[in-house]
């Protein structure tokens, strides 16, 4: 019993992990509040306007509800203790917060495919959203590996490979998401797609999976 209060009363890091959560929880809860009121902020006046911004938003919430469940499994596991921990979860909150903003200035055309505007801001745009969404899965990708030494005990033994695993496809995909910020990538086309928005559906759609197998549930 001794033993047990002392380790409720040991403190687990500079912050405490329900602040942590909550900051965290408030931080995805704004981005997907300001791209719904970024839909209502200027009406569409033409049906093709409203479809390239319901467009814009559907893909922007799948990627932060991707991130947000990936992020949620990762801290479930990993103790706030050190200043590296705390500096890579605020940078995370400020990448996710950065990336509905950035956001806006994509532009569609042709809806409803979401074929973007051939413009200096939708190529700038996606550029620096490319980016953002590198350094997402790459912060997620680090805090994998965290958890991922066998000697810390943070997963047990039979969860490590599927953690490994995980990590891997999160530096595949930052490493991908990286690449497509070049500029050549808005400049290859595959029809009126450029290779950019084309190639961010490798990682969307890896990053759901991961999501939906949970890697860390045991093995039947």
């Amino acid at each position: 019993m001794q033993g047990n209060e002392k380790e409720r009363e040991k403190p687990r890091g500079p912050i405490p992990r329900n602040r942590i959560e909550s900051l965290s929880d408030l931080i995805f809860g704004l981005a997907l509040s300001i791209g719904a009121i970024s839909l209502i902020a200027q009406p569409p006046t033409t049906p093709d306007e409203m479809n390239s911004r319901i467009i814009t938003f559907i893909f922007n919430f799948v990627i932060l509800i991707a991130v947000w469940v990936q992020y949620t499994l990762i801290m479930s596991r990993l103790p706030v203790e050190t200043g590296s921990v705390i500096l890579a979860n605020l940078v995370l909150l400020l990448l996710i917060i950065l990336v509905t903003y950035i956001t806006i200035g994509i532009q569609y055309v042709k809806p409803p495919l979401p074929i973007p505007a051939n413009t200096p801001l939708s190529e700038y745009s996606s550029q620096l959203y490319a980016i953002d969404l590198a350094g997402m899965v790459g912060i997620l990708a680090a805090l994998a590996h965290i958890l991922s030494h066998e000697e810390k005990h943070l997963v047990p033994q039979e969860y490590l490979s599927r953690v490994r695993i995980a990590r891997n496809l999160l530096i595949f995909f930052a490493i991908l998401f990286l690449f497509t910020a070049f500029p050549q990538a808005w400049d290859w086309r595959i029809g009126d797609f450029p290779i950019r928005f084309l190639a961010w559906w490798i990682p969307l759609v890896g990053t759901i999976y991961l999501d939906v197998q949970t890697f860390w549930k045991p093995k039947s």
